[in-house]
Formats: structure tokens, C-alpha cells, sequence
């Protein structure tokens, strides 16, 4: 029963986190010792204490709960606390072994340690206990890299949840990096963005259109990953190459380049791009620009 309510699926209608903290702390002031309102409310609080605090009577309330160590495990490794996420992690696999999440956890935290042949070997468990997991095969595929067993991985992952955004934004991430079956590429990314309008592979179909040589579609894709992610600066430099590629547009690309100087000064990408795009205007005598 605990499981069917968890995690939940979106924020309050209408009032985003507050709101759905609001909510859930009134639950919680009817209902003090529900495990799962305050394992909600842990997933929702924004300030680090007080979460932590409501992970922790998640467990004291329903220590058998598999779900509330694997979340809390979760959580600790966001904040940068491996070990004790670790610890978290393994008591959600003793609770639970027929899990996946758990060992897809743990991948990822050796993963960001470094140890890749330990996040293998715990991806590969993952997906060995539970073959229904596509997280697992997807994390299999990044672990992978741009190969054909990671490609592999991805697919199985689409046939196991087609009509998840990421998964067919990381298949044509694959075919992309590796220079191959461009149009499967195109199509993926235009079916995660079909999937999730918000989805940020609409920046690498703007590179696979600029790769075919279809730069008007791809500088609308780029327009498009501006609105979505303002904050980006990758969308802005391509588009503001591509500009200076055109000729007679560089003081489009000028423009284009102010806006990512202002997001990010010290990104290396926006300091060549404005390289590139002060060389030709000086090469064009255009010193004022």
C-alpha cells in the first residue's frame, strides 16, 4: 500500500513546491505518524534540516519500508554524503534484493568516485535482478559509452518504456556521437521532444540539423532550446556561429554573444566563439564592432 503512493507524481496543481508543502504539512498535522506524508514531505522540502528530519522519521516510523532507506540513500548522495548514502542504499537492497534502485544508486555513486568497472559491475546487478528495469539498461548504456553494447542498452531500454522522453533522447545522443544513422538520430530527438515538449534534446537536434546542413531548421531548434533553458549558453554560441558562418550577419552573432558573456563569462566555448566572431570582424574592417 505504502509503495502505490510513492513518489509522488507532480506538485500540487496550481501551486508548485510550497504549495505542496503547505499541503502535506496540514496531512501530516492530522496524521503525525503516516510514514508516508512524511516521507512526501521529505521529497518536497526545500531546506536540507528539515528534510533530512522527515527522511529520518520515514524510517523510524516504518524501519521495513525498502522505498524510505533508497530515498534517503538518494537524497545523501544530491548533498555530497556518500558514505552515509551508501549505508542508506545497501539497507534498501537487504530490505528489498528483488529491486533495482538500489543498485542503480550505488552504480552512481561510483560513478561519481571514479570507480567505473565498480559502477559497471553494480549497473549489471541491477539489471540482472530486475530485467523489467529500464533505468538499468539506460544506466547500463551511459556506463557504456558511444558503443554498440551501450546503443544496445538504450534500445532495450525504449522497448522496455517507450514512452519515456529520456530514453530516446539518449539513443539519438548515441547515434550522433558516434557519426552514424543521423536521420534515427533526428527522429529520436523528435519523438523525446513529441514526448516532452521541455525537452532539452531539442539543443542536439539543432546539431544534428546543423551537421546535415539544414541550418534554418536548425537555428529554429536553437531558438527553441533558448526558450526552454534561457541559462544555456551552448544554444546561443551555435547559433551565433552559424550567423557568422552565414556572412553579413555578424552583428546578429554580436548580439547572440553578448547574452551568453552575461550567463557565463569564463565558459571557454562563449571566449572562442567571441574569438571567431572578433576576427571576422576585424577581417571585414569592422573594428567599431
Amino acid at each position: 500500500l505504502l509503495l502505490e503512493w510513492w513518489p509522488p507524481a507532480a506538485a500540487a496543481p496550481g501551486g508548485g513546491v510550497e504549495e505542496s508543502v503547505n499541503r502535506t504539512s496540514e496531512a501530516i498535522s492530522v496524521d503525525p505518524a503516516s510514514p508516508v506524508l512524511n516521507l512526501h514531505m521529505a521529497y518536497w522540502q526545500p531546506e536540507p534540516e528539515k528534510a533530512r528530519a522527515h527522511f529520518q522519521r520515514t524510517i523510524d516510523l516504518a524501519p521495513a519500508w525498502d522505498e524510505a532507506h533508497g530515498e534517503f540513500g538518494a537524497y545523501l548522495a544530491q548533498q555530497g554524503e556518500r558514505e552515509e548514502a551508501r549505508k542508506m542504499l545497501q539497507a534498501a537492497m537487504r530490505l528489498r534484493p528483488s529491486s533495482a534502485r538500489p543498485l542503480i544508486g550505488l552504480a552512481r555513486l561510483a560513478a561519481d568516485e571514479g570507480d567505473a568497472e565498480a559502477a559497471l559491475a553494480e549497473a549489471e546487478r541491477a539489471a540482472e535482478v530486475d530485467p523489467g528495469a529500464a533505468e538499468a539498461q539506460a544506466l547500463l548504456g551511459e556506463l557504456l559509452g558511444s558503443t554498440a553494447e551501450g546503443e544496445a542498452a538504450v534500445r532495450k531500454a525504449m522497448d522496455l518504456d517507450p514512452d519515456n522522453p529520456a530514453w530516446h533522447h539518449f539513443l539519438g545522443t548515441h547515434l550522433a556521437i558516434r557519426g552514424i544513422k543521423l536521420d534515427e538520430a533526428e527522429a529520436a530527438f523528435r519523438t523525446a521532444i513529441k514526448l516532452d515538449p521541455q525537452s532539452p534534446a531539442v539543443y542536439d537536434l539543432g546539431l544534428v540539423l546543423q551537421e546535415r546542413g539544414d541550418l534554418k531548421s536548425a537555428a529554429r531548434a536553437y531558438v527553441s532550446m533558448i526558450e526552454v533553458y534561457p541559462a544555456d549558453v551552448r544554444p546561443r554560441v551555435n547559433l551565433a556561429l552559424m550567423m557568422m558562418s552565414q556572412g553579413g550577419k555578424l552583428h546578429m552573432a554580436s548580439r547572440q554573444l553578448t547574452e551568453a558573456w552575461k550567463l557565463d563569462p569564463q565558459s571557454p566555448q562563449v571566449l572562442q566563439a567571441t574569438y571567431d566572431v572578433v576576427a571576422a570582424h576585424v577581417r571585414q574592417g569592422d573594428l567599431q564592432g
